[in-house]
C-alpha cells in the first residue's frame, strides 16, 4: 500500500471515529436534557409514556430505570454476558421492558460486536411493539458491518426505511462501506451523490478512501 493509500486510510477511520462519537454523544445529550427518563427528569405525556412502555406504577418503573442502568454499568465494563443475564432476570421476575431498555441493551451488545444478538433483540424490541430508533438501528447495522454480515446490514437498512426512519450521515457512511466490500462501486457512488443532495456534509476523502480500503 502507497503513502497516499495509508493516508487515505487513514482520513477514512478519522471520519468514522469522529461520527460514531457523535452518534454517542447525540444520546447522552438526549438523555442529560431530560429526554430520556431518569427518575424525576422524565418530561413525557403520559401517552407518550405508553407508547415508550414506561411504566406508570412507580415501583415498576424505578425497576426499570434500575435495570438500565445497571446494562450501562455492564457495557461500560465491556460484560455483554451481563446484560444478558440482566434481561433473561427481568424476563423471569416479569419486568416489563421499554424502549430505553432494548436501547441500552442492543448498544452494549453491538459495540461488543455481538451483531446476531443485537438482531435478535432488535426483532424482538419490534415484536414487543416498541419502535427502534436511528440510533439503535445504527448500531445494530454498524455490528454487522464489522462483523462482515453485509447482506443482513442492508436488510435492516431496508426495514428502516419501511418503517419511515430517515437515514443520517452516520447510515450513509455504513452504506457506502457497506456497497464497497461488496465491490458495488456504483451503487456506493449513488448514494455519495444522495448523501451530498440531501444537504449532508460529507467529504470526498470519505468515499475515495472508502472505495481504496475495501478494493483489498
Amino acid at each position: 500500500m502507497t503513502r497516499h493509500s495509508v493516508q487515505l486510510f487513514s482520513n477514512f477511520n478519522a471520519i468514522r471515529s469522529c461520527l460514531i462519537k457523535f452518534a454517542g454523544f447525540s444520546e447522552i445529550a438526549a438523555e442529560n436534557s431530560g429526554l430520556i427518563p431518569g427518575g424525576k427528569l422524565m418530561r413525557f405525556s403520559p401517552t407518550k409514556r405508553k407508547k415508550m412502555g414506561i411504566s406508570s406504577d412507580g415501583v415498576t418503573r424505578k425497576v426499570q430505570i434500575d435495570l438500565r442502568e445497571t446494562i450501562k454499568e455492564h457495557g461500560r465494563s465491556k460484560n455483554w454476558k451481563g446484560v444478558i443475564e440482566e434481561l433473561k432476570k427481568a424476563e423471569a421476575k416479569k419486568v416489563p421492558l421499554n424502549v430505553f431498555i432494548f436501547g441500552a441493551a442492543i448498544n452494549v451488545l453491538s459495540k461488543n460486536g455481538k451483531w446476531l444478538e443485537s438482531c435478535n433483540l432488535l426483532g424482538e424490541m419490534a415484536n414487543s411493539g416498541f419502535s427502534p430508533n436511528l440510533i439503535t438501528y445504527n448500531s445494530t447495522i454498524g455490528s454487522c458491518i464489522k462483523a462482515n454480515k453485509i447482506r443482513k446490514a442492508l436488510d435492516l437498512v431496508g426495514d428502516m426505511k419501511r418503517h419511515g426512519i430517515v437515514p443520517d450521515l452516520f447510515t450513509y457512511d455504513i452504506l457506502i462501506n457497506a456497497h464497497c466490500k461488496l465491490r458495488n462501486y456504483e451503487k456506493a457512488l449513488k448514494l455519495f451523490g444522495e448523501a451530498k443532495a440531501k444537504g449532508f456534509s460529507v467529504d470526498t476523502h470519505l468515499y475515495a478512501s472508502a472505495l481504496h480500503a475495501c478494493s483489498k
